[in-house]
């Protein structure tokens, strides 16, 4: 795609939704740990370090997801209907 190796696409879209990610994972943990109103913070006993770690990794997770499900996909048309058909989505997040 676009004259460059499949894999430096991929890794492109990697790191892209990788930094745009950890930037709001990284003002989330702020505000979920940081004193900012006068009852403290949301979560007080637990390190910003480990919520950052485990959010990320649920971050990551997902990145990892979109690109598997991309995968399966070689042309932009069929990854349309089946959007458009809910096959992918919002059904792996079902517990059936």
């Amino acid at each position: 795609m676009m004259g460059l190796d499949r894999r430096l696409h991929w890794l492109a879209w990697l790191f892209r939704y990788l930094f745009l990610l950890a930037a709001s994972i990284t003002i989330e943990t702020g505000l979920l740990v940081g004193d900012i109103g006068a009852g403290g913070p949301v979560l007080r006993c637990i390190s910003p370090l480990l919520l950052f770690a485990f959010l990320m990794s649920y971050v990551v997770a997902t990145i990892a997801f979109c690109l598997a499900v991309s995968a399966l996909f070689s042309r932009g048309e069929w990854s349309k209907v089946c959007h458009q058909r809910q096959v992918v989505g919002s059904n792996y997040y079902s517990p059936l």
